[in-house]
């Protein structure tokens, strides 16, 4: 494994192995599984980020549940845009039941707000944050994360559904970006 990777120009250093994040998301599931014991939930994943942790979170689950995914964006580069931009929604009925939104990262929050407040419409019996990372520095909004994996400083991060401008989101390692 390179401690050290490239993506157009900039260049990025090991920050969270693979084995550190597959502990980690077996943690989140074993949780997820007791909290919700005799229940359905309904997984509802950030793409495009979202998306391995997803999968791999919910090969772990042993209660009946169901899966959506929502499409949203705020990135150009490695800045927040500031702006949400929904670009493909919910295809499940969500009425009443148990939600948990799955999301990569939380940053500074305003995926988060905007998401929960169009879930909230929908009346769920439960509805519940699980979050790969979390930026606590960053975070605008104040929203509990109920299921996180690691909370990390304020670096610009690729790998395991992140990216860089699109590349970087198949590594299977988290690489965070050298100034």
């Amino acid at each position: 494994m390179n401690n050290i990777i490239e993506i157009q120009g900039r260049r990025f250093e090991l920050f969270l192995t693979q084995q550190e994040i597959i502990d980690v998301v077996s943690k989140i599931a074993q949780k997820i599984n007791n909290d919700f014991r005799d229940q359905e939930v309904v997984f509802l994943s950030v793409l495009s980020g979202a998306m391995f942790f997803t999968v791999d979170l919910v090969k772990l689950i042993t209660i009946p549940c169901k899966l959506s995914f929502l499409k949203l964006s705020s990135y150009i580069d490695i800045k927040s845009t500031g702006k949400i931009s929904k670009v493909l929604g919910i295809d499940i009925e969500l009425n009443s039941k148990n939600i948990i939104l799955v999301e990569d990262i939380i940053d500074t929050g305003l995926t988060l707000t905007y998401v929960m407040n169009e879930l909230k419409q929908f009346f769920p019996k439960d509805l519940k944050v699980a979050s790969l990372l979390a930026k606590p520095s960053t975070s605008r909004f104040k929203y509990r994360i109920d299921y996180l994996g690691f909370n990390i400083p304020d670096v610009f991060v690729v790998g395991y559904g992140l990216d860089y401008n699109g590349y970087g989101r198949n590594l299977t390692s988290i690489y965070k970006l050298i100034e």
